[in-house]
């Protein structure tokens, strides 16, 4: 709440099996920042009365952060990014007036020299600046006044030297990634066709090695609005493969896609991280082996959170289990319900076991545990899976109890898949309180599905009277209520209306003399 970053850093290589380590740099910025090396110490840049630098003393964060000034020149606007350079630190990053695109270089290798800056141009930049090395000098993407999607890169390794401009895609596309690839360089980005209204990712890769040469671009996948407008992603080359973690759809599912070869242009695989709580931001690097590791933020619980997902192990998994069009990562498979209403059952949720794998596969049991496991349902059953072949293991949530908040159980999943022989789903659902009409409607027919002798307007009975007006005066439903159990001339109803009256059931008054109180609310008094 009062902008203060915090640092966290694994104390393993994978980020998992020990607690990070949190530090609290005493800067205060507006926003989320990216950390990148100052030689070998963990550093990043902001702007607080001019374009700073916060610095730790120690390689592993553990040390003291210190504030260090690059340009006192304005007040900074967009976030920049460190890189090294040709041996030594550099930033770029934007200052006011008129966000000119402005180049710093520290004269040691370590970060313990002095900043110099250059401005590259006087232009108003549309974006936040990337920044990498490019046939070992520097090379900036941002974007220009017109939107267009500019790289520039300079002839010396210092900065010292010319500037060259090329063109790398019009039509204010909005950069995601800038990076070197098989020795060229590469640039990904959003654009939106407005002839399809469509929202794509692409990546531009150069024909030469400096960047003077041609762009060619390839569309990576394409996005709905939704999913687009949360942000889409960060990109990242897991060892080798294209990826991009991005936050789908209004629900705020995490999930990754990646290309199961080392080409942009796919197969595209579609997989499910975090399919429990909302999240936004991810950030995903390449941990090398074919790891990936994705920090994001949960916001059902405000709390960032750490995902590492280790491709060399899931690309050779036999088994493979989708869900919604998603591939799930075994050990952090979580299917929620929707809140159900005790005795009705939510909308079921489907998981789809294919064997991937070029030989039967036998899944050898499929078991519901867990203290409340009796308030799930599932379908399906143990079989043999041909190569390639699929089946389909359904789960419903049918609570029939409101003692507890939730109601957890698990699912798990055993076959004879050599690299993941067992897997375990999480199940949650949320019970609901029935309202009085269903408390009557269940205690009068042992469901709560509006159809049949239970719905509103039937009249199991045949006694003239709908189930909604043997609830209103009290009489049996199910039982056909004589004369003399009919409402008396006179009599006075008070009820809050919670269903819809049929035009024939106010046809009561002129068959009964009596007098209906009835009690509406909000958009239901018209």
């Amino acid at each position: 709440t009062l902008g203060r970053n915090k640092y966290a850093r694994a104390t393993t290589s994978s980020g998992l099996g020990s607690a990070w380590t949190v530090s609290s740099p005493s800067a205060l910025t507006s926003s989320n920042q990216k950390v990148y090396p100052l030689g070998t110490r963990p550093a990043f840049t902001y702007f607080s009365a001019g374009t700073r630098n916060l610095e730790n003393s120690a390689a592993d964060g553990s040390g003291t952060w210190s504030s260090v000034l690059i340009d006192s020149a304005g007040t900074a606007s967009l976030r920049g990014n460190l890189a090294m350079v040709g041996g030594y630190p550099m930033t770029v990053y934007t200052a006011n007036p008129s966000n000119t695109l402005k180049l710093a270089r520290n004269s040691a290798a370590d970060g313990s020299g002095t900043w110099s800056n250059v401005t590259l141009t006087s232009q108003f930049t549309a974006s936040v600046p990337i920044l990498a090395e490019v046939a070992g000098c520097p090379a900036i993407v941002y974007l220009d006044p017109g939107y267009n999607l500019l790289l520039t890169r300079n002839s010396a390794p210092d900065g010292t030297g010319t500037w060259t401009t090329t063109t790398v895609a019009t039509g204010s596309p909005n950069v995601r990634a800038f990076f070197i690839h098989g020795g060229y360089p590469a640039v990904v980005y959003n654009r939106y066709s407005s002839s399809e209204n469509l929202y794509y990712t692409s990546v531009a890769v150069n024909s030469a090695a400096d960047g003077s040469g041609t762009w060619t671009e390839t569309d990576m996948f394409t996005w709905s609005y939704a999913d687009y407008y949360n942000g889409a992603g960060s990109f990242a080359m897991i060892d080798g493969h294209p990826a991009l973690a991005y936050v789908a759809g209004n629900a705020g599912e995490l999930r990754l896609r990646r290309s199961s070869t080392t080409s942009f242009s796919g197969p595209w695989e579609s997989w499910i991280i975090d399919s429990s709580r909302l999240t936004s931001g991810p950030s995903m690097l390449d941990l090398g082996g074919g790891a990936a590791g994705i920090a994001y933020q949960d916001k059902t619980r405000s709390s960032l959170e750490y995902a590492h997902l280790d491709f060399s192990t899931l690309a050779t998994a036999a088994l493979r289990i989708e869900k919604d069009g998603g591939i799930l990562i075994p050990g952090n498979i979580n299917m929620v319900f929707d809140p159900t209403t005790i005795h009705s059952v939510a909308p079921t949720q489907a998981l789809i076991l294919t064997n991937t794998s070029g030989s039967p596969l036998d899944i050898t049991g499929l078991t519901l545990g867990g203290s409340h496991a009796s308030q799930f349902t599932m379908v399906g059953a143990p079989t043999t899976l041909a190569a390639g072949a699929s089946t389909t293991v359904t789960l419903g949530y049918a609570p029939d109890s409101t003692t507890i908040s939730s109601h957890t159980a698990t699912l798990t999943i055993t076959s004879t898949d050599p690299v993941v022989p067992s897997v375990t789903v999480t199940l949650t659902g949320t019970p609901a309180a029935m309202d009085i009409f269903q408390t009557w409607q269940f205690a009068n027919f042992a469901t709560l599905v509006d159809a049949g002798n239970a719905a509103v307007g039937a009249d199991p009975d045949s006694d003239g009277m709908s189930n909604w007006l043997e609830f209103c005066f009290g009489t049996l439903p199910n039982s056909r209520n004589p004369l003399g159990h009919q409402p008396k001339a006179g009599a006075q109803m008070a009820h809050d209306v919670t269903q819809p009256l049929a035009l024939g059931e106010l046809r009561l008054a002129e068959q009964f003399p009596i007098t209906l109180g009835f009690r509406f609310s909000g958009a239901d008094q018209d």
